[in-house]
């Protein structure tokens, strides 16, 4: 099958099964061009059924949706199509990659597993989609904050309604370092609360040293139709003690304060 724009849709036999025998069958799927994302789908066993279909899937897609770029997306699962709404639930995690695009503030080389919950990796309904889901293994490149994200884990509750975006993605636990030659601050653990309503995102994001003490409290916004944003940061006062927190442990610049120091400062 062929669209206008150049676009093609392709089905293709799975071995000596049947495409369709009485209400089931089994094939292979490959779309793409004319502005379609880039699907290949083998389907084991489908089943039709009053008003939809069951089908046991492997899917590879690269596409996007919303701020997503660049997607990338490998998952194994039960595609369920009835009444006119599709839902995808995976039957362990999918590896995915891609960027958020978000003007001066996108988010680049992402790259993790997302993990089923209770509901649906997928649903998807006259245009409206929601993805849910557990995240583990996630990094990600933060340009304008010369920041790079590792051992990520959170989840996320994300879509979109009448073209409106919406919902939440949280971190509970990730490492993050500087990424410029001259290293401005040392590794440290944060975790992030975000926020989508349209084209506003604000996130708040907490950060600690590697022994997991506190070190201030961020928060991070961004509109999506000026495309600008940006970061405020406090410390709040973080105290030094010879067995505690040490100047050094923040930055390699702070070494010049010799250890054991004893005093406070606060930054914002």
């Amino acid at each position: 099958m062929r669209t206008g724009a150049g676009g093609a849709a392709t089905l293709h036999a799975m071995g000596a099964a049947p495409l369709y025998a009485s209400g089931a069958g089994a094939l292979k799927l490959a779309v793409g061009g004319g502005g379609l994302p880039e699907v290949e789908m083998a389907v084991d066993r489908y089943r039709l059924l009053p008003g939809g279909l069951t089908a046991q899937s492997r899917i590879k897609a690269r596409t996007g949706f919303g701020p997503v770029r660049d997607g990338d997306i490998a998952v194994d699962g039960e595609l369920r199509f009835a009444d006119g709404a599709l839902a995808f639930a995976a039957d362990g995690c999918a590896s995915v990659g891609g960027r958020l695009e978000l003007g001066a503030n996108a988010v680049e080389a992402i790259d993790g597993q997302l993990c089923p919950t209770s509901a649906p990796l997928l649903t998807l309904a006259k245009g409206d989609w929601r993805i849910r889901a557990a995240a583990k293994g996630v990094s990600a490149k933060v340009p304008f904050l010369q920041a790079a994200l590792s051992q990520g884990t959170g989840g996320l509750d994300f879509g979109a309604v009448d073209g409106r975006l919406g919902g939440t993605l949280a971190l509970t636990s990730g490492q993050v370092a500087d990424t410029t030659p001259d290293v401005r601050f040392n590794p440290v653990r944060a975790i992030a609360q975000a926020q989508v309503a349209g084209n506003v995102w604000k996130a708040e994001i907490g950060v600690a040293d590697l022994a997991g003490r506190r070190l201030g409290q961020g928060v991070l916004t961004h509109d999506g139709a000026s495309g600008g944003g940006g970061l405020t940061f406090d410390t709040g006062l973080l105290a030094f003690a010879e067995e505690g927190l040490q100047p050094a442990d923040l930055s390699p610049r702070a070494a010049l304060v010799g250890s054991p120091a004893k005093g406070q400062a606060r930054f914002h």
